[in-house]
Protein backbone atom coordinates (compact mmCIF):
# COMPACT_ATOMS: atom_id res chain seq x y z
CA UNK A 1 0.00 0.00 0.00
CA UNK A 2 0.55 3.59 -0.14
CA UNK A 3 2.96 5.08 2.55
CA UNK A 4 1.15 8.09 4.21
CA UNK A 5 1.50 10.04 7.66
CA UNK A 6 -0.90 10.18 10.07
CA UNK A 7 -2.48 12.58 9.08
CA UNK A 8 -3.91 10.46 6.15
CA UNK A 9 -6.15 7.58 5.83
CA UNK A 10 -6.89 5.02 3.19
CA UNK A 11 -7.81 6.35 0.11
CA UNK A 12 -8.84 3.27 -2.31
CA UNK A 13 -8.81 -0.50 -1.94
CA UNK A 14 -8.29 -2.37 -5.35
CA UNK A 15 -9.22 -6.61 -4.04
CA UNK A 16 -8.64 -9.55 -6.04
CA UNK A 17 -12.37 -11.14 -7.16
CA UNK A 18 -12.35 -14.74 -6.64
CA UNK A 19 -15.67 -15.18 -8.38
CA UNK A 20 -14.86 -13.89 -11.55
CA UNK A 21 -14.00 -10.18 -13.50
CA UNK A 22 -16.83 -8.19 -11.20
CA UNK A 23 -16.48 -5.09 -9.54
CA UNK A 24 -17.87 -4.56 -6.44
CA UNK A 25 -19.48 -1.69 -5.07
CA UNK A 26 -17.47 1.45 -5.07
CA UNK A 27 -17.62 3.98 -2.60
CA UNK A 28 -15.20 6.76 -3.76
CA UNK A 29 -15.24 10.31 -2.30
CA UNK A 30 -11.24 10.94 -2.95
CA UNK A 31 -11.75 11.97 -6.70
CA UNK A 32 -15.83 13.34 -7.01
CA UNK A 33 -16.84 13.57 -11.01
CA UNK A 34 -17.85 17.01 -10.18
CA UNK A 35 -13.77 18.14 -9.55
CA UNK A 36 -12.39 16.09 -12.98
CA UNK A 37 -15.41 14.84 -15.25
CA UNK A 38 -13.24 14.81 -18.00
CA UNK A 39 -10.79 12.76 -16.07
CA UNK A 40 -13.30 9.55 -15.17
CA UNK A 41 -13.53 6.58 -17.81
CA UNK A 42 -16.86 5.31 -19.43
CA UNK A 43 -17.40 2.95 -16.51
CA UNK A 44 -17.28 5.97 -14.40
CA UNK A 45 -14.42 5.48 -12.55
CA UNK A 46 -12.23 8.10 -11.26
CA UNK A 47 -7.97 8.05 -12.11
CA UNK A 48 -7.21 6.71 -8.47
CA UNK A 49 -9.70 3.64 -8.89
CA UNK A 50 -7.99 3.28 -12.41
CA UNK A 51 -4.37 3.21 -11.02
CA UNK A 52 -5.35 1.21 -8.13
CA UNK A 53 -6.54 -1.44 -10.11
CA UNK A 54 -3.20 -1.52 -12.43
CA UNK A 55 -1.00 -1.41 -9.63
CA UNK A 56 -3.23 -4.20 -8.19
CA UNK A 57 -1.28 -6.69 -10.59
CA UNK A 58 1.87 -6.39 -8.86
CA UNK A 59 1.06 -8.00 -5.89
CA UNK A 60 1.05 -11.34 -4.39
CA UNK A 61 -2.63 -10.82 -3.50
CA UNK A 62 -3.83 -8.73 -6.59
CA UNK A 63 -4.68 -6.33 -3.42
CA UNK A 64 -3.40 -2.77 -3.71
CA UNK A 65 -4.07 0.53 -1.35
CA UNK A 66 -3.80 4.46 -1.96
CA UNK A 67 -3.52 7.00 0.43
CA UNK A 68 -4.92 10.23 0.55
CA UNK A 69 -2.10 12.72 0.25
CA UNK A 70 -1.75 15.75 2.69
CA UNK A 71 -0.65 19.58 2.08
CA UNK A 72 2.58 19.71 0.07
CA UNK A 73 2.80 15.94 -0.82
CA UNK A 74 3.08 13.96 -3.64
CA UNK A 75 3.18 10.34 -5.06
CA UNK A 76 6.45 8.81 -6.15
CA UNK A 77 7.10 5.35 -7.73
CA UNK A 78 8.81 2.06 -6.04
CA UNK A 79 10.96 0.60 -8.57
CA UNK A 80 8.76 -2.06 -10.02
CA UNK A 81 6.90 -2.26 -13.50
CA UNK A 82 3.42 -1.61 -11.97
CA UNK A 83 4.73 1.73 -11.06
CA UNK A 84 7.61 2.90 -13.67
CA UNK A 85 5.85 4.13 -16.26
CA UNK A 86 3.95 7.21 -17.95
CA UNK A 87 0.74 5.79 -17.59
CA UNK A 88 0.07 5.21 -13.75
CA UNK A 89 1.95 8.28 -13.55
CA UNK A 90 -0.56 10.58 -15.47
CA UNK A 91 -3.14 8.47 -13.90
CA UNK A 92 -1.82 9.21 -10.28
CA UNK A 93 -1.28 13.20 -11.53
CA UNK A 94 -4.95 13.22 -12.11
CA UNK A 95 -6.08 11.56 -8.75
CA UNK A 96 -3.73 14.27 -7.32
CA UNK A 97 -5.42 17.37 -8.80
CA UNK A 98 -9.11 15.59 -7.62
CA UNK A 99 -7.49 16.40 -3.98
CA UNK A 100 -6.98 19.59 -4.74
CA UNK A 101 -3.48 19.25 -4.65
CA UNK A 102 -0.44 20.34 -7.45
CA UNK A 103 0.99 16.60 -9.02
CA UNK A 104 4.73 16.39 -9.08
CA UNK A 105 6.89 15.81 -11.76
CA UNK A 106 7.49 12.98 -13.50
CA UNK A 107 11.21 13.20 -12.91
CA UNK A 108 10.49 13.02 -9.40
CA UNK A 109 7.60 10.59 -9.28
CA UNK A 110 10.06 8.02 -11.38
CA UNK A 111 13.25 8.97 -9.33
CA UNK A 112 14.03 5.34 -7.51
CA UNK A 113 13.20 3.77 -11.13
CA UNK A 114 15.91 1.87 -12.52
CA UNK A 115 14.13 1.78 -15.74
CA UNK A 116 10.56 3.29 -16.80
CA UNK A 117 8.23 2.59 -19.46
CA UNK A 118 7.27 5.44 -21.60
CA UNK A 119 3.64 5.72 -23.26
CA UNK A 120 2.56 2.20 -22.28
CA UNK A 121 1.68 -0.27 -19.88
CA UNK A 122 3.13 -3.28 -20.21
CA UNK A 123 1.77 -5.70 -17.34
CA UNK A 124 -1.76 -5.57 -19.12
CA UNK A 125 -5.02 -4.57 -18.18
CA UNK A 126 -7.28 -5.96 -15.89
CA UNK A 127 -11.10 -6.99 -16.38
CA UNK A 128 -13.38 -4.64 -14.66
CA UNK A 129 -11.68 -1.59 -16.13
CA UNK A 130 -10.53 0.33 -19.09
CA UNK A 131 -7.60 3.04 -19.58
CA UNK A 132 -9.03 6.61 -21.04
CA UNK A 133 -6.93 7.72 -24.16
CA UNK A 134 -5.30 10.68 -21.69
CA UNK A 135 -3.28 8.28 -19.82
CA UNK A 136 -0.89 8.68 -22.96
CA UNK A 137 -0.28 11.94 -22.57
CA UNK A 138 3.62 12.36 -23.60
CA UNK A 139 4.76 14.03 -20.03
CA UNK A 140 8.56 13.74 -21.68
CA UNK A 141 7.79 16.26 -24.58
CA UNK A 142 6.82 19.10 -21.56
CA UNK A 143 9.68 21.35 -20.31
CA UNK A 144 9.31 20.23 -16.71
CA UNK A 145 8.11 16.75 -17.77
CA UNK A 146 4.74 17.09 -15.44
CA UNK A 147 1.25 16.41 -15.97
CA UNK A 148 -0.92 18.68 -18.07
CA UNK A 149 -4.36 18.37 -17.08
CA UNK A 150 -5.08 20.76 -20.16
CA UNK A 151 -3.46 18.60 -22.85
CA UNK A 152 -5.23 15.72 -21.21
CA UNK A 153 -8.69 17.02 -21.49
CA UNK A 154 -8.16 17.82 -25.06
CA UNK A 155 -6.66 14.57 -25.85
CA UNK A 156 -10.17 12.78 -24.35
CA UNK A 157 -11.51 9.61 -22.75
CA UNK A 158 -12.02 8.03 -26.42
CA UNK A 159 -10.84 5.76 -27.27
CA UNK A 160 -10.27 3.65 -24.26
CA UNK A 161 -8.22 0.74 -23.63
CA UNK A 162 -10.52 -2.07 -22.08
CA UNK A 163 -8.99 -5.14 -20.64
CA UNK A 164 -6.27 -7.30 -22.40
CA UNK A 165 -3.16 -9.48 -21.54
CA UNK A 166 0.14 -7.83 -22.19
CA UNK A 167 2.25 -4.77 -23.29
CA UNK A 168 -0.81 -1.92 -23.93
CA UNK A 169 0.41 1.38 -25.79
CA UNK A 170 -2.10 4.16 -27.09
CA UNK A 171 -4.78 3.31 -29.58
CA UNK A 172 -4.89 4.98 -32.67
CA UNK A 173 -6.16 8.02 -33.45
CA UNK A 174 -5.78 11.00 -35.30
CA UNK A 175 -7.23 13.21 -32.61
CA UNK A 176 -5.07 14.88 -29.47
CA UNK A 177 -3.04 18.24 -29.17
CA UNK A 178 -0.22 16.62 -28.47
CA UNK A 179 0.17 12.19 -29.65
CA UNK A 180 1.57 9.71 -27.67
CA UNK A 181 4.85 8.55 -29.73
CA UNK A 182 4.08 6.11 -31.75
CA UNK A 183 6.63 3.86 -30.68
CA UNK A 184 6.48 3.14 -26.79
CA UNK A 185 10.10 3.19 -25.33
CA UNK A 186 11.71 1.90 -22.52
CA UNK A 187 14.55 4.12 -21.20
CA UNK A 188 17.28 3.99 -17.93
CA UNK A 189 16.19 6.00 -15.13
CA UNK A 190 18.16 10.08 -15.23
CA UNK A 191 17.38 11.70 -11.99
CA UNK A 192 16.67 15.54 -11.88
CA UNK A 193 15.18 16.84 -9.26
CA UNK A 194 11.71 18.70 -9.13
CA UNK A 195 9.10 19.22 -6.56
CA UNK A 196 5.22 20.34 -5.83
CA UNK A 197 3.68 23.08 -3.77
CA UNK A 198 1.16 22.62 -1.00
CA UNK A 199 -1.72 23.00 -1.33
CA UNK A 200 -5.26 22.53 0.05
CA UNK A 201 -6.31 19.91 2.72
CA UNK A 202 -7.23 16.72 0.61
CA UNK A 203 -10.76 14.85 0.33
CA UNK A 204 -10.45 11.15 1.63
CA UNK A 205 -12.17 8.14 0.48
CA UNK A 206 -12.69 4.43 1.31
CA UNK A 207 -13.40 2.10 -1.93
CA UNK A 208 -13.38 -1.22 -3.04
CA UNK A 209 -13.46 -3.05 -6.29
CA UNK A 210 -12.82 -6.65 -7.09
CA UNK A 211 -11.26 -8.11 -10.39
CA UNK A 212 -9.70 -11.21 -11.84
CA UNK A 213 -6.38 -11.00 -12.19
CA UNK A 214 -3.86 -13.69 -14.54
CA UNK A 215 -0.79 -12.16 -12.90
CA UNK A 216 1.93 -14.57 -12.18
CA UNK A 217 3.56 -11.64 -9.78
CA UNK A 218 3.68 -13.32 -6.29
CA UNK A 219 5.50 -10.72 -4.43
CA UNK A 220 3.98 -9.10 -1.39
CA UNK A 221 2.42 -5.57 -2.26
CA UNK A 222 4.97 -2.81 -2.27
CA UNK A 223 4.07 0.71 -1.03
CA UNK A 224 3.90 3.43 -3.33
CA UNK A 225 5.75 6.23 -1.51
CA UNK A 226 4.45 10.05 -0.77
CA UNK A 227 6.84 12.81 -0.84
CA UNK A 228 6.92 16.24 0.64
CA UNK A 229 8.28 19.03 -1.33
CA UNK A 230 8.33 22.56 -2.06
CA UNK A 231 7.45 24.76 -4.86
CA UNK A 232 7.26 23.68 -8.70
CA UNK A 233 8.42 26.30 -11.83
CA UNK A 234 5.17 26.79 -13.71
CA UNK A 235 4.29 24.39 -16.77
CA UNK A 236 4.99 25.41 -19.86
CA UNK A 237 3.80 23.75 -22.83
CA UNK A 238 6.45 22.28 -25.38
CA UNK A 239 5.86 24.08 -29.12
CA UNK A 240 8.61 22.49 -30.97
CA UNK A 241 7.18 20.29 -32.73
CA UNK A 242 4.84 22.85 -33.87
CA UNK A 243 7.40 24.98 -34.89
CA UNK A 244 9.19 21.99 -37.12
CA UNK A 245 5.72 22.04 -38.73
CA UNK A 246 5.34 25.20 -39.67
CA UNK A 247 9.25 25.59 -41.14
CA UNK A 248 8.80 22.33 -43.07
CA UNK A 249 5.15 23.97 -44.69
CA UNK A 250 7.00 27.28 -45.37
CA UNK A 251 10.12 25.43 -47.27
CA UNK A 252 7.27 23.88 -49.63
CA UNK A 253 5.35 27.36 -50.02
CA UNK A 254 8.97 28.58 -51.13
CA UNK A 255 9.79 25.40 -53.30
CA UNK A 256 6.26 25.97 -55.76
Amino acid sequence: MFSFDSSSMLAVVFLLSLSGPTLAQTIDTLCDRSALPWAFNSLDQSPCLVAAALQSDCTGDGNFEIDALGPGQTYTAVDNDCQCNTVVYNLLSACTLCQGLAPGSWVDYSSACTNVDLNRYIEGIPDGTALPYWVFETVTNLPNETFDPNIAQELGDEPESGPQQGPVTAPATTSGFISPNSTPLTSTKVSTAFSTPPASTPIFVSSTVTHSSSSSHSSSPTPLPITNSGALPGMLLDRRYMTTVVLALLSLVVGM
